[in-house]
């Protein structure tokens, strides 16, 4: 019997053991830049520069402004098992819409590890490369960040990024499609007690839109397809209560995880539009319009 007991505690910590140390390759998926995906951004008109972050050269990927446009900076952070340059390669998808209707400039950011960028991601090294890429893309449109409206979107994994950077960056624009309430959360459903207690990685979307609602006025929008698999609606659900003042819901019936804006492109666009451009809101305007 104290046999079993010992092989039972002793696959129990190596079980946790494992978690706490490759856990991170449970949670991202990183996804090369292919040459074809390449070709396919630049045929959008997507420049590709390189700035330094980390000691190292990174990859980032810049839809440029029209000539006439509003000083406008949107930080797209892309979900999970994929890399920035996929976002812009086909003239139908989301930024490459979002980019035809503002003419603003649009930042899509790989994650160390992702696309053609060295390292390897967690929260803070993501956090120290969406800043140096920010900054970059000012310094390479010649911008001054004072005279610059920010905005952030971020689709799943990357709404968690999109959140954190927003929090740092004072941004009070955000933009969440298919996003968790948090990654401790995420944890919850997908191991048992106590091992979730092991996460290192804890995106928080509640905390950010906290400090972000804490600040004032505010646009924070979110969609969700009601048939996610990956990320359940519940999450979104949850956060649109949390945040009744602040969070414009939107749930997507029929859409899944991957699709939730590609169902309902057009009004979701619109919606977009209005987070980049519109007038803030205050929390007492978001409950009159709910």
């Amino acid at each position: 019997m104290m046999i079993v007991l010992w092989l039972a505690l002793g696959l129990i910590v190596s079980y946790g053991l494992l978690i706490w140390l490759f856990q991170d390759r449970l949670i991202y998926v990183p996804t090369t830049t292919f040459p074809e995906v390449a070709a396919g951004a630049q045929a959008v008109g997507a420049q590709r520069f390189s700035f330094r972050c980390a000691d190292a050269d990174q990859i980032a990927w810049l839809l440029p402004p029209a000539p006439q446009a509003d000083r406008v900076l949107v930080i797209a952070c892309i979900g999970n098992a994929g890399c920035a340059a996929m976002w812009l390669e086909d003239p139908a998808y989301l930024l490459p819409q979002l980019h035809g209707r503002l003419g603003a400039a649009i930042l899509a950011v790989d994650y160390p590890g992702y696309g053609a960028c060295p390292g390897r991601p967690s929260p803070e090294a993501i956090l120290l490369q969406t800043r140096a890429a920010q900054a970059a893309a000012l310094t390479h449109l010649g911008w001054d960040r004072s005279t610059v409206q920010f905005a952030v979107i971020g689709m799943s994994l990357g709404t968690g990024v999109a959140s954190q950077h927003a929090v740092a960056e004072g941004i009070n624009r955000l933009a969440l499609i298919s996003p968790y309430t948090s990654l401790l959360d995420m944890a919850r459903l997908r191991q048992p007690w106590p091992f979730w207690h092991l996460l290192r990685h804890r995106f928080d979307n509640r905390a950010s839109i906290a400090t972000i609602a804490g600040r004032g006025a505010c646009r924070v929008q979110i969609w969700h397809g009601d048939d996610d698999q990956i990320i359940p609606v519940a999450h979104s659900r949850q956060l649109a209560a949390a945040f009744a003042g602040v969070v414009a819901y939107r749930e997507v019936a029929g859409a899944g995880h991957d699709d939730v804006i590609a169902v309902d492109l057009p009004c979701s666009l619109e919606e977009l539009v209005q987070v980049c451009v519109g007038p803030l809101i205050t929390g007492l305007d978001h409950a009159n319009k709910r």
